[in-house]
């Protein structure tokens, strides 16, 4: 029996903010969940990792993005909107699809993995600039994990660049962490990218982040991952 008939695939959406203003959100990450025919929540990991196996990467990756859209329609306005792309879906052209009816296409930032390899990067550089246009937003996601490479933000230019919590998960415990972020602080300066902090769970990774020159944050300290209908309120402690 096909595993994929008795799961129901849904958004959920975890607010990215401002750590000098964390009462107001900045944006949303959205992230696909399945729900199984008992109740169990299937993490987005397990849902890839199936597709994988299935030969489905570039058509769950579609459909995540098409409902996130249309969930989206009940999030407060004028709010980014982070929509996760695999790199699969770039090279093939699947993105145009799940955003031609959308209303709001300056408001969406593609998130690229950056633990996706790119090896044409000629041709993702191209499928970017239309993008671009049509006043979207780029970010490369997961910086510091898989195969970080600096010269990808030279080459994608992203608006934003997230450094995944391998890099901000001991910030507050070594001083090596934080000379790796001053790093990061300094290069995005000078290439002119925005960096948000990614996995922020402790008040102390928050303050010592700020301190560093990181304006973004997200993170299980600042709000969980929601449902619209759920109206679940960002933390701002």
């Amino acid at each position: 029996m096909n595993r994929w008939n008795d799961i129901e695939l849904f958004p959920m959406y975890q607010p990215i903010v401002h750590f000098e203003y964390p009462q107001n959100v900045f944006g949303y990450e959205d992230t696909i969940r399945g729900r199984a025919w008992n109740g169990r929540i299937i993490s987005p990991a397990k849902l890839f990792a199936w597709a994988e196996e299935d030969d489905e990467i570039s058509k769950l990756d579609r459909y995540a993005r098409q409902i996130a859209m249309q969930k989206a329609e009940g999030l407060p306005d004028h709010k980014l909107l982070f929509l996760n792309c695999h790199g699969e879906s770039l090279k093939e052209g699947h993105v145009f699809e799940a955003i031609e009816n959308y209303r709001f296409t300056d408001r969406i930032v593609l998130e690229i993995t950056e633990q996706t390899r790119i090896d044409d990067i000629h041709h993702i550089q191209g499928v970017l600039k239309d993008l671009r246009k049509r006043g979207m937003k780029i970010a490369l996601d997961d910086f510091g994990a898989g195969f970080s490479n600096f010269w990808l933000i030279e080459a994608l230019e992203p608006h934003f660049v997230k450094l995944d919590k391998i890099l901000t998960a001991h910030v507050d415990q070594t001083q090596q962490a934080c000379r790796v972020i001053e790093g990061m602080v300094l290069f995005a300066e000078k290439t002119k990218t925005i960096l948000i902090a990614e996995g922020i769970e402790r008040e102390e990774q928050a303050d010592i982040l700020r301190e560093l020159g990181i304006q973004y944050g997200q993170g299980f300290y600042f709000g969980y991952p929601f449902e619209v209908s759920e109206k679940r309120m960002v933390n701002t402690k």
